[in-house]
């Protein structure tokens, strides 16, 4: 279902882990890096965050996207370098879902100029 929406939405090819060999397997051999993964935190193979570990290893950009809310488990996890953390908690989880990967992919399209003669300010 989420690799049917971004394509629909983002016309973007999307290559599908079913497990954490799959996850390895697609890492190490694409011709190209990965630009984001979206990952549950368990996946078979993975059921203790191997999955999210190996991908911020690898410095794959990931989107957390998880059915999983504990309020500790989010807190260690936005702790490490993640673009962000979505739970799937609705029918709306997909389409926010979506609004993430949008941001990302269009973030680095925009530039900031901060023009201003205040330190603080500028930090």
């Amino acid at each position: 279902m989420v690799s049917k929406r971004l394509k629909e939405l983002l016309d973007i090819d999307v290559i599908v882990c079913r497990d954490y060999d799959d996850l390895q397997f697609s890492v190490e051999n694409a011709s190209f890096p990965a630009t984001l993964a979206i990952s549950n935190i368990n996946l078979p193979g993975a059921e203790n965050g191997e999955a999210l570990s190996y991908l911020i290893d690898m410095s794959v950009p990931t989107i957390v996207f998880t059915g999983t809310f504990q309020e500790s488990t989010r807190e260690t996890i936005l702790a490490k370098d993640i673009v962000d953390y979505v739970i799937k908690d609705s029918v709306f989880a997909v389409d926010m879902l979506a609004e993430s990967v949008c941001r990302f992919l269009t973030n680095h399209k925009h530039h900031v100029l901060i023009v201003d003669d205040s330190p603080t300010a500028r930090f």
